[in-house]
C-alpha cells in the first residue's frame, strides 16, 4: 500500500508550503506534524491534486477514484484480447461476446447472449407458455408480474400507494 501511495504523492505542510519525506509515515502510525511549524502534514496526489490527511485515504483515491491510476487485469478472455480486473465482468463477456444460443422456436443461431434476448423479444414468433409462471395480480387494475418487486413499484407509481 505504501509503495503505490509513495510513487503519486507527497506530503505537504499548508501552513508554511514546505514538502516533507514520505518516509516519516511507515516510522509513525499518527499523523506526522511538519518539522518547521509543528502543524499536520497532508498528501497531495501528484497527478490530480487531491488532499488527504491519512495514508490509507490517499491509497483509497489512487486506487479508486484517480484519474492516472491503471488497474491490473488479471483475468484475460481465452478468444480475444478481453481483460478484466474481476472475474465476474470476463464471465460476462464471455456469455455476451462468445457464446452461441440456438432458437427453440425458430433454430436460428445467434452468436451473443444479448442478441438472443433481443431475437426472443422481438423478431421470433415462438411464445413460451405464461401459464405455468407464478403469477402476482394488482388489486386495483389488470397489471400482473411473475415477480413480486414489480408489482410493489407498479403499486407505487401507478396507483400512487
Amino acid at each position: 500500500m505504501f509503495n503505490v501511495v509513495k510513487k503519486k504523492a507527497l506530503l505537504h505542510c499548508s501552513n508554511c508550503d514546505a514538502d516533507a519525506n514520505l518516509d516519516v509515515v511507515v516510522k509513525s502510525k499518527i499523523q506526522p506534524n511538519c518539522e518547521k511549524c509543528s502543524k499536520p502534514l497532508i498528501f497531495v496526489c501528484t497527478v490530480c491534486e487531491s488532499k488527504s490527511s491519512c495514508l490509507l485515504s490517499m491509497y483509497n483515491h489512487y486506487t479508486r477514484n484517480c484519474e492516472g491510476y491503471i488497474p491490473p487485469r488479471k483475468f484475460s478472455c481465452t478468444e480475444c484480447s478481453f481483460k478484466s480486473k474481476y472475474k465476474n465482468n470476463l464471465n460476462k463477456h464471455i456469455r455476451n461476446q462468445h457464446t452461441v444460443e440456438k432458437c427453440r422456436g425458430c433454430g436460428k443461431s445467434i452468436s451473443s447472449y444479448r442478441g438472443f434476448l433481443q431475437h426472443k423479444s422481438s423478431m421470433c414468433p415462438y411464445e413460451f407458455n405464461t401459464d405455468s409462471l407464478v403469477k402476482v395480480s394488482c388489486k386495483f387494475c389488470d397489471y400482473f408480474s411473475i415477480r413480486k418487486y414489480h408489482m410493489t413499484r407498479h403499486i407505487k407509481r401507478v396507483h400512487n400507494i
